[in-house]
């Protein structure tokens, strides 16, 4: 029950990371990805459950090894290359629709909740209450265009 109320009070902590070009950006590119997924490449049942609920789930579950207690996390530049390769790497393993779905899920749902950084912890930071970051370099012109001084955000290049 404790647990539950920690959840509650980091939710209603929350702010916004991202302005309007970030928030805009990800839900366009993010609709689009579903839209390529479901006409371009025929998504199926399969690439819906893995794409939107595994893959997900997959992310937050690592995110959450690290603890509760643990720092957010922050890979600054290092970030973009990790978030690179991730989109290798799952485009090798991963029917094309599954990869979309994945990104294009996470898009909106960091659209919605204003979070920066990486799509791949955008869906564990909403559930956990947190602020992880990796790093976004589709994004980090568009974040630019809204960082003002003294923000922390990765994707405009900032650790």
């Amino acid at each position: 029950m404790a647990s539950i109320d920690v959840v509650r009070r980091l939710r209603r902590q929350r702010r916004r990371v991202i302005d309007r070009a970030g928030t805009v950006a990800r839900a366009v590119i993010g609709l689009a990805f579903v839209a390529l997924a479901v006409t371009l490449y025929h998504a199926d049942v399969r690439d819906v459950v893995l794409g939107i609920v595994v893959l997900p789930a997959v992310a937050t579950l690592l995110l959450a090894l690290r603890g509760r207690g643990a720092r957010p996390l922050r890979l600054g530049m290092a970030g973009h290359l990790v978030t690179i390769a991730l989109v290798l790497v799952l485009s090798v393993a991963f029917h094309g629709a599954t990869v979309l779905l994945f990104y294009g899920s996470a898009m909106l749902v960091a659209a919605a909740s204003g979070n920066g950084g990486c799509e791949v912890t955008a869906v564990s930071n909403w559930l956990r209450g947190r602020d992880d970051q990796i790093g976004c370099p589709l994004f980090a012109p568009f974040d630019a265009l809204d960082d003002t001084p003294g923000s922390e955000r990765i994707c405009g290049g900032r650790a």
